[in-house]
């Protein structure tokens, strides 16, 4: 198994959330982020 690197994980969901397959989720109740796959969030 290989291990990506931090800067190759971030450009990589970058590209999802440009791309419009992932999405990123506000939580007020908790005031935080989660990024989703968009698929799963439907």
């Amino acid at each position: 198994m290989s291990r990506i690197n931090v800067r190759a994980k971030k450009q990589n969901l970058l590209s999802q959330i440009r791309q419009g397959k992932a999405i990123i989720e506000w939580s007020e109740l908790h005031e935080s982020i989660d990024i989703k796959n968009k698929m799963e969030f439907k």
